[in-house]
């Protein structure tokens, strides 16, 4: 990918580059070889054991979440090089661009709403992340280090606290472009620097993009200036083991991750928290988990708080986030119809409540809920202004309880609002070639 410049301007999809088609290339070979698939089979003998695949939402999504859980750990064997550091997005939706049916790598009850990608770092040496911002960027884009990368972590379902960070309306842009340093020397002074700390594994990039229809990715890439002697890369073979390794400890990580996070109360009540993961990110959360009958329905109210971006997402019983592009099963607040007074009501149900800020759980009975609240002010808005109002009804009953001028959409207005939802997220999938 060529290295953006303070001059000129950036173009094409900025998540389609050909490291990124590289790096796929590579972990489609690794998702095939004997001993990833051994690995899988491994986990899906775990997972079958676990309760929630005793449950029909369970039994449906089993399947999908081990592929995706194991092609998520191959991306990140395949990427892991820091000696040689490339940009690679990920935890995202199976996808078919450039003539290849990429895997999915949903985990950790991803943000639909967020282009997640991944940098190897070494805590020893220098880099240089060098970015272009486009014309209408992310409402809010945040560079976290990590001490570990996603999933591949022996701590019992526990992600751990992130190591740094910095959001980019932090960062110097000049005429567009801005350079981001990474070592392990302190800051002094310099605006746009991260420390890398002891441990450091990753940089972890979220762009959060309200507006699916109108916001784009920054462009990225990364070099390394100056460390340790380079070492010889791996080869192909040992990657597999690698990844078969990663796809081990991911597997009894993600099953162990939701019981911390997301079942520390009843079923359709929402807690809040300030994740250690993203703190540094300036993030607040409310997480649980939803169980409803046919004939049920979950209203929840949140009062936006002034914050840059607020988003509501449901992922399945094992946290990979439902099909997005063709299902309202999230809705960032630019996709929503505001109530009178500015605050968003959500519906969750089964089936369509004929009600425009429908949150979808694909046919789902039971699965994880989560709200993510980023670029607040933490001096004026604590966690526990947000929600206003949660309760399940019958969906009879739904009239009850919404707010006075709630939008309603028929079966044609549904149709239409999905297909600008699909138009939106196709932009990611654009087979232009970035270029800067």
């Amino acid at each position: 990918m060529t290295t953006p410049t303070p001059t000129g301007a950036a173009s094409g999809n900025p998540l389609a580059t050909r490291d990124q088609i590289e790096l796929e290339d590579l972990a489609m070979r690794l998702y095939r070889s004997p001993p990833v698939q051994r690995s899988m089979e491994r986990g899906r003998r775990i997972m079958r054991l676990d309760p929630r695949a005793q449950s029909s939402s369970g039994k449906a999504t089993l399947e999908l979440d081990l592929n995706e859980l194991a092609f998520g750990a191959c991306a990140i064997a395949a990427g892991d090089n820091p000696d040689d550091p490339k940009v690679y997005w990920g935890i995202n939706m199976p996808h078919r661009w450039f003539g290849r049916d990429v895997p999915g790598s949903r985990c950790g009850i991803d943000n639909p709403d967020n282009a997640y990608r991944l940098i190897a770092i070494d805590e020893q040496a220098s880099y240089v992340v060098k970015g272009y911002v486009p014309p209408t960027p992310p409402v809010d884009v945040t560079f976290t280090v990590f001490p570990v990368w996603p999933g591949i972590i022996d701590a019992k379902g526990i992600f751990p606290a992130s190591l740094g960070g910095v959001s980019l309306k932090a960062l110097e842009v000049e005429s567009g472009a801005f350079t981001l340093s990474l070592d392990p020397s302190p800051a002094n002074g310099r605006l746009n620097h991260l420390q890398t700390r002891p441990g450091t594994k990753a940089l972890f990039v979220r762009d959060s993009m309200s507006d699916w229809s109108r916001e784009t990715p920054v462009y990225l890439s990364v070099s390394r200036v100056s460390g340790p002697p380079a070492k010889a890369p791996h080869d192909e073979a040992t990657l597999s083991e690698i990844a078969a390794h990663h796809v081990d400890r991911s597997a009894q990580f993600w099953l162990d991750l939701p019981a911390h996070y997301y079942y520390q109360g009843e079923a359709n009540r929402l807690f809040t928290t300030t994740n250690p993961a993203f703190a540094k990110g300036g993030q607040f959360t409310g997480n649980g988990h939803f169980k409803l009958a046919e004939d049920e329905a979950y209203v929840l109210t949140l009062d936006p708080l002034g914050a840059l971006y607020l988003g509501v997402q449901l992922a399945d019983l094992y946290g990979a986030s439902l099909e997005y592009a063709h299902h309202t099963s999230s809705l960032a607040q630019s996709q929503m119809a505001a109530n009178a007074d500015g605050s968003l009501t959500y519906v969750l149900s089964i089936q369509d409540p004929g009600v425009y800020n429908w949150l979808d759980p694909t046919g789902l009975d039971a699965g994880l809920l989560m709200f993510r609240y980023q670029g607040y002010d933490p001096e004026r808005v604590t966690p526990d202004k947000a929600i206003v109002f949660e309760k399940v009804v019958k969906r009879s009953q739904l009239d009850t309880v919404l707010p006075k001028g709630t939008r309603r959409v028929t079966v044609e207005g549904r149709r239409h609002q999905l297909a600008e939802r699909l138009a939106s997220y196709n932009r990611r999938l654009s087979e232009v070639v970035a270029s800067v």
